[in-house]
């Protein structure tokens, strides 16, 4: 196995049973196709006569999927509460722009 093959092969490793990503996040993060992750995981699973689903539990990967759920939704929130905010800000703008327009009418009455 090649040095770049082997490094790559054990970040897809690390990636995929001790943090929990997605073999297509794994190909995408390293450039490589998701079926070779794929194949990649199944053998060293097998190569350990263990289920992939199973082997991956052992290392930690299910507990960093966990934390990554929760992470998303901490970010969903989040993103929910700047939008919430983004909405109160337009609402202030409309109302500045409201009282300009009223103070430059009064002001132009007062002109008159």
């Amino acid at each position: 196995m090649s040095k770049l093959k082997q490094t790559h092969y054990d970040e897809v490793i690390r990636l995929y049973f001790i943090e929990g990503w997605s073999e297509e996040r794994i190909g995408r993060k390293l450039g490589i196709g998701h079926t070779t992750v794929g194949r990649w995981v199944s053998s060293y699973a097998d190569d350990r006569g263990k289920d992939r689903k199973v082997l991956r539990e052992e290392m930690g990967g299910e507990r960093a999927r966990d934390v990554n759920a929760a992470v998303r939704a901490h970010r969903t929130l989040e993103n929910k509460e700047l939008r919430l905010l983004y909405r109160k800000l337009e609402r202030a703008r409309l109302q500045v722009t409201t009282l300009e327009t009223m103070i430059r009418t009064l002001e132009a009455g007062e002109d008159n």
